[in-house]
């Protein structure tokens, strides 16, 4: 959490003295953007936002940042011939320039590398968009950033559990949020246990989070439907409803239950649904 102490705009403060007001993370954004209005205003004051131990100010030349927040990696290592899902075909990484070949071309001592890839767009952690599941659908040149890059976002726990219902309550303050189900499932990963008797959201579930109006929907599972059948009901509800979903996800035992943002922003890549992202929390 961060605040924010109005007592050190001085005689011209606008709130009670020595007034501290609480935000999360999406909130302390947004509170940035008042601080400098304000700076704008007050030339001689320097708004100072505390996290802890570091802080963030305002001076006359813009944000000075003291201390950088954690980011934390919620991504799976990519690597040659690894398995993502059964049936789909496995990364090829090798190059195009090796760096043997470069010296003859730019001389003794002179090496670069440049790599070629051959990689199914459903590898390691990755976004789906409407695309994915609608011939009429956006594809990645559609996605909106906003839905994945710096949202505000909560972390489910819903270790143990495999057919996941979600209530009204789980939901109730998402509205606009990355939502985020831990499963625990992402410590199979590697193993053909990840692909069996894997955690999943129910139908009834994805319509709760399409009608709470949420920004995405993350798993750190196999895939975010039952794959016990052919019918992928949650896909259907939430990429119908132009909400992104991200499966595969890591790392997600190390997040708060709130009070920080989520991003996994893919490639800009025309007539393609899905592809690999680099996710991360921000706390």
């Amino acid at each position: 959490m961060f605040t924010l102490d109005l007592d050190v705009l001085g005689e011209r403060r606008r709130g009670p003295p020595a007034e501290v007001i609480t935000y999360g993370l999406s909130e302390f954004v947004r509170a940035c953007h008042v601080a400098n209005l304000v700076r704008r205003s007050f030339q001689t004051t320097t708004p100072r936002f505390r996290t802890g131990l570091s802080s963030l100010d305002f001076s006359v030349h813009g944000p000075r940042y003291v201390a950088a927040m954690t980011h934390i990696d919620l991504s799976h290592n990519i690597t040659n011939g690894m398995v993502t899902y059964p049936g789909l075909p496995a990364p090829t990484i090798g190059s195009h320039l090796t760096r043997e070949a470069a010296e003859e071309i730019y001389g003794p001592g002179i090496t670069f590398q440049i790599g070629l890839i051959e990689i199914c767009t459903n590898t390691g952690t990755y976004l789906d968009v409407p695309f994915h599941r609608f011939a009429d659908g956006h594809d990645l040149t559609g996605l909106e950033l906003d839905r994945v890059a710096g949202v505000g976002a909560v972390c489910l726990d819903r270790v143990g559990e495999t057919a996941i219902e979600l209530t009204s309550d789980d939901v109730a303050a998402c509205a606009g949020k990355a939502v985020l189900i831990r499963t625990g499932h992402s410590k199979n990963w590697g193993t053909d246990s990840y692909f069996v008797d894997h955690p999943y959201l129910t139908e009834a579930s994805a319509i709760l989070l399409r009608d709470a109006n949420v920004a995405c929907v993350g798993i750190d599972t196999l895939n975010i439907d039952s794959t016990e059948g052919g019918e992928r009901p949650v896909h259907t509800t939430l990429l119908g409803a132009d909400i992104p979903i991200v499966e595969h996800l890591t790392g997600l035992d190390q997040l708060p239950a709130t009070g920080f943002t989520f991003t996994a922003v893919p490639p800009k890549i025309e007539g393609a649904g899905t592809f690999t992202v680099r996710a991360f929390a921000t706390v």
